[in-house]
């Protein structure tokens, strides 16, 4: 009967533990800010073949040791700077977004720009606003001063000018600053 007992408590343990993992649902890295936590998972329980994007997917270890720790002019060091990760109002609506890249299995080539427009709270549907064509590893995501206002999401390897993501009346298009 003790074994039985010992027995019928543990599965309810594992049980219990392996819901608990479950009701949490996917992972999100601890750097993602809870409130975005919540809504990436919403959206990662419709696409669970995806999963965020690291520091180690981008393979830029220089890079991003130089970008936390030295500044450089108007350009200055960014201790908790995260390739893949980055909040700033990027639709000029005056309410914080957040973007996050986003790539399939466990050794990618390739990642995704996902956008999510804000406020953030619980009534916050998990959808997101933009979601890009795949791009390259390596590339990164830039936000904020000092760059000119107003400010755009830049994405592109580090020290160039990469791709700014503009805000129009539909969505986004992708700005590379070519004249017309």
């Amino acid at each position: 009967m003790l074994r039985l007992t010992f027995i019928a408590m543990s599965a309810l343990l594992l049980l219990g533990s392996s819901f608990a993992g479950f009701a949490q649902g996917p992972a999100v890295p601890a750097f993602i800010k809870p409130a975005h936590a919540e809504v990436l998972r919403k959206w990662m329980r419709r696409h669970p073949e995806y999963r965020v994007a690291t520091e180690s997917d981008c393979r830029c270890d220089e890079d991003l040791a130089r970008i936390r720790t030295k500044s450089e002019g108007a350009w200055k060091a960014v201790p908790n700077y995260q390739p893949y990760y980055v909040e700033g109002d990027f639709n000029w609506d005056r309410a914080k977004d957040f973007a996050v890249g986003i790539v399939k299995g466990e050794r990618p080539s390739q990642f995704r720009l996902a956008v999510f427009h804000g406020p953030f709270g619980p009534e916050h549907s998990g959808r997101a606003a933009f979601l890009s064509d795949p791009m390259p590893l390596g590339q990164a995501f830039f936000f904020g001063d000092p760059r000119p206002h107003p400010q755009m999401l830049v994405v592109g390897p580090f020290e160039s000018e990469g791709g700014a993501l503009r805000p129009t009346k539909t969505g986004y298009v992708w700005d590379y600053g070519e004249d017309k």
